[in-house]
């Protein structure tokens, strides 16, 4: 896709028997831009960025990705969350793809992890140990247990469930379709069984008749989720038309901050559907149990930041709550205005 120009579309048209070094560019944490260029806000196209792109015409490709996908940002800021959005779901909807066709495609291995210096790349954690959204999303889609969503066709939405587990797993498969609001609009359980190192179909669910039309694809959201023994053991969010075409609000968000032994704990509360959330701070490198999730009307998301945490240079600070509170909230509702 990178190299061809091809849309994401196209990769889903293929099962690999194991697929391996493929993978998207993204731009590095703020942070690492600013080292490499000295500026708070330099251009995609300066001279500064492109020395630290080697891939050919990639800042071209990056830039034709993100517009198929996204609003393009105002700010570098902005780019860069744009770019690891892109990069982080468009290696989720190639994983998730082969996982559904386990048996014949059996393994995935995207590239890459880290960098040799400070640059564009494939990376999920730049040069200086910051984690990019893919990192986190991966902890997701390659999870043993994961259930992920087909919705090529947006009449029939097709549930899938993928299991690395050496035993069976009981569960509860909840979905609701929800309009901006929070309203639910369509809403429904099913219980299954998952065999051992199997993928299955579990559940096809009409549509047709509350996506009739554009307009309800763009203001409309599914939420899914995996339950067993009360515990969420896989859940996600599916759009039916790309980010860029999504009727995004942009709520507020409710902070709240408590201290927990060698962590504190940051609690983000919205009434307003907030989507692929992502959480940085302009001077420190986070160590924290969750990124780049989503947080639905009314139902909290809690993580744990540690108190350790360490500059570009390396030397080790210990935060305070007001460092806590100091983190930048960016996600596909306010990334496009900064």
């Amino acid at each position: 896709m990178w190299h061809g120009y091809k849309p994401i579309e196209a990769f889903c048209r293929n099962v690999h028997r194991f697929c391996s070094e493929f993978g998207f560019e993204s731009l590095p944490d703020h942070k690492t831009v600013r080292y490499f260029t000295g500026e708070d806000d330099p251009n995609l196209c300066s001279n500064a960025v492109t020395a630290h792109q080697k891939c050919e015409l990639g800042n071209e490709k990056l830039m034709f990705y993100m517009a198929e996908v996204m609003l393009i940002p105002r700010s570098m800021r902005g780019m860069i969350y744009a770019s690891q959005f892109v990069q982080a779901e468009y290696v989720r909807i190639c994983v998730e793809h082969l996982r559904r066709h386990r048996g014949r495609s059996m393994g995935a291995l995207f590239w890459q992890y880290n960098d040799c210096a400070p640059m564009i790349s494939w990376s999920c954690v730049d040069y200086f140990g910051n984690k990019k959204g893919l990192y986190s999303c991966s902890k997701r889609f390659f999870s043993p247990l994961l259930m992920s969503c087909d919705t090529s066709d947006t009449k029939r939405v097709t549930f899938n469930v993928s299991s690395e587990l050496l035993t069976p797993f009981e569960g509860r498969l909840r979905y609701s379709l929800r309009d901006l609001d929070g309203e639910t609009v369509l809403s429904g359980e099913r219980d299954f069984t998952a065999a051992p190192l199997s993928a299955n179909d579990i559940a096809v669910i009409d549509m047709s008749g509350t996506l009739p039309d554009k307009e309800s694809r763009r203001t409309r959201y599914l939420e899914f989720s995996v339950i067993s023994g009360g515990t969420v053991r896989s859940r996600g969010v599916e759009l039916f038309v790309y980010p860029r075409e999504f009727a995004f609000r942009d709520p507020e968000i409710r902070r709240t901050v408590t201290e927990v032994e060698e962590a504190y704990a940051l609690t983000l509360a919205s009434d307003g559907f907030i989507h692929a959330l992502s959480l940085t701070h302009d001077e420190y490198i986070l160590d924290m149990s969750d990124n780049w999730f989503d947080i639905l009307p009314g139902v909290p998301v809690t993580v744990t930041v540690k108190k350790r945490a360490r500059t570009l240079s390396g030397e080790a600070v210990l935060l305070t709550a007001e460092d806590i509170g100091n983190i930048a909230v960016t996600h596909c509702g306010n990334y496009a205005k900064m």
